[in-house]
């Protein structure tokens, strides 16, 4: 019988509400994120770690664990480690994962130590990226860890929420907009100034707010309501000040795009696809309709003069050199590796079966294997998961 990971579905809106609240320098932010999340996991204790990506090694900018001892191990153990050994937990493109299916068995010595410390089996990881920085929260568990469709949605969406809140933070930003409780503005400009942005965001802090005061039975359409951003372009980000009262601050992210010819949704867009995740949650994550995400990656994939959104996937994950390569992996079987060849190009299941002399419906099992070993969640993913790792900078983000 598999592990339930979530105790308290209720929390994951605690920890929304956390990750969007603007207030405190990082190690404050930080422990009230660990404070908030505390009650969603079954595990009985939670770490959180905010690092920052450096040429050789990585800098750890806050901690929040309930063990002193193990606040001083990560905080002392980790900036002595090289690089590469982390990237696969702290850079991890999947946003819900865990350390033994992102490492397999090439955990560096001393993150096996870390997990055996703890007396855990495997530890489950929620990772939010924001160029070189990255949030983490390891939840360790004693027995090995199977994440159902359920929890991996909604972990997925509050993974979301702490790198919204994380670019915030660390992105250069600039207050467009300021909305009260009701919904009422009080102040825009730019692009937020036109009508129908002014009524988009006002009709999602109203429906932030109803969720926000009517939660008890509807915690998780209250999750699905609270999307990441806001039409792909803005953050909500919750602040409280004298004279003011609690507002909402809409904070637009200037982005210097190296994909210079695609707009911040198209980047957006592409960016989650590359890292893996399905139509569904890239439109929660930015806000906006899954047909609006088929379009932002179509104009993507026009732009850039790819011919399918396959190749733009692999196009973006390559330059943002996420995702493990499996050629080697030990659970895919030879034949599985010559589909996973095969997908990457971009083949349908109608064309591998014709080329490789077998059934639709032994490609599509092959697929499905594929899929659940590598613990991907679509064909995309798929395509992007295979690439190298790239080397130096650029490999962190789509940033300048």
């Amino acid at each position: 019988m598999a592990t339930r990971l979530i105790a308290r579905p209720e929390a994951a809106f605690r920890v929304v509400e956390a990750a969007h609240n603007g207030q405190g320098d990082d190690r404050a932010w930080v422990e009230q994120i660990a404070k908030a999340a505390a009650p969603l996991f079954t595990a009985n204790a939670l770490n959180l770690g905010l690092v920052r990506r450096r040429a050789h090694h990585y800098d750890v900018l806050a901690v929040a664990s309930p063990s002193p001892e193990l606040e001083r191990y990560m905080t002392s153990v980790t900036p002595m480690l090289p690089g590469p050994a982390l990237d696969p937990l702290c850079r991890c493109p999947q946003p819900v994962s865990h350390i033994r299916a992102a490492l397999g068995e090439s955990l560096h010595p001393a993150l096996l130590r870390f997990v055996a410390d703890q007396g855990a089996a495997d530890t489950l990881g929620l990772v939010a990226i924001a160029d070189d920085y990255s949030l983490s929260i390891g939840a360790p568990y004693a027995d090995p860890i199977v994440i159902d469709a359920r929890e991996r949605r909604v972990l997925t969406q509050v993974a979301l929420h702490m790198e919204a809140g994380l670019r915030v933070r660390v992105q250069p930003t600039e207050v467009v907009a300021v909305l009260g409780t009701n919904g009422r503005l009080h102040h825009a400009q730019g692009a937020s100034t036109k009508a129908e942005s002014r009524a988009r965001l006002s009709a999602h802090v109203k429906q932030v707010e109803r969720c926000r005061a009517s939660r008890t039975g509807r915690d998780e359409q209250a999750l699905d309501a609270w999307s990441a951003l806001v039409a792909g372009e803005w953050g909500l980000v919750e602040r409280e000040e004298r004279g003011v009262g609690r507002h909402y601050a809409v904070i637009e992210t200037n982005r210097a795009s190296r994909l210079r010819a695609l707009t911040s949704l198209e980047t957006h867009a592409t960016e989650l696809s590359a890292r893996g995740l399905t139509g569904k949650m890239i439109a929660y994550a930015l806000g906006i309709t899954p047909s609006s995400v088929s379009k932002a990656l179509a104009g993507a994939a026009l732009k850039l003069g790819v011919g399918t959104r396959t190749r733009l996937v692999q196009l973006v994950a390559r330059l943002l050199a996420v995702g493990p390569s499996p050629e080697q992996d030990p659970r895919l079987t030879a034949a599985e590796r010559d589909v996973l060849a095969l997908v990457r190009l971009g083949w349908t299941n109608k064309a591998i079966a014709a080329a490789r002399g077998r059934s639709e419906r032994t490609i599509a099992n092959q697929v499905a294997a594929l899929l659940r070993k590598m613990e991907q969640p679509s064909r995309r993913a798929l395509a992007a998961s295979v690439l190298d790792r790239g080397v130096g900078d650029e490999r962190f983000s789509l940033t300048a």
